[in-house]
């Protein structure tokens, strides 16, 4: 019998992460005349990862400051993520993650994290280029608005779609932008049945002159 697990190996230091995806696979009980099967490797198209192309236009340091703030019956927790861009070349754009969560019994400094985006990535079977260039899958873009952020305006895609999570049916809604760190401008995620609305914000961001 061949078992086929895909596994996840999680390296820290220094509060930072790394994630790495293999697949292992293991031929336990075999007979002597049976063969493993051989795995094939990616044939779909080469294509720009959009998180890629969205950091790289930056120069290394640019940083994004975003808050988020969840409220439910019970109170509201707020959290604020600072993102900056700490290498870049022409194979991969590696952002530092650090977030700060504010709860009514007191503040948390989350370690800091650092997501690795490749310059590019092999399509998956029957998947489109564009579809990951959208938020999610299921995303719809409506429209399109202004956004400020501190003194200037933005011109931001709108997106709008439905999660279902453990609580239920969620609506989500979405300001972008490929002119800003990191996309998103804004995000709000109201869960009906729980009474909950989360709103994310991008607060500021820093671009360093050369």
């Amino acid at each position: 019998m061949v078992i086929l697990t895909i596994y996840r190996s999680i390296s820290r230091s220094r509060g930072n992460f790394r994630v790495t995806v293999a697949l292992l696979a293991l031929a336990l009980g075999c007979e002597a005349s049976t063969a493993v099967p051989v795995i094939p490797a990616p044939t779909g198209q080469v294509v720009s990862t959009p998180q890629y192309v969205n950091w790289s236009q930056f120069p290394v340091g640019t940083v994004a400051i975003r808050e988020k703030v969840v409220t439910n019956p019970a109170g509201s927790i707020s959290v604020t993520t600072t993102q900056r861009l700490i290498r870049k070349n022409e194979r991969e754009a590696v952002v530092e993650q650090q977030s700060t969560v504010v709860r009514p019994e007191g503040k948390t400094e989350e370690p800091s994290q650092e997501f690795v985006f490749p310059a590019t990535f092999r399509l998956p079977p029957n998947l489109k280029e564009e579809q990951f260039a959208l938020p999610s899958f299921k995303a719809k873009l409506t429209g399109k608005e202004q956004v400020r952020i501190g003194d200037g305006e933005f011109d931001a895609d709108v997106y709008e779609w439905e999660e279902v999570n453990e609580a239920g049916p969620m609506k989500v809604k979405i300001w972008r932008s490929p002119s800003i760190p990191g996309q998103t401008i804004r995000e709000m995620l109201n869960t009906a049945s729980i009474n909950e609305t989360a709103v994310e914000e991008l607060k500021s961001f820093n671009i360093p002159q050369p």
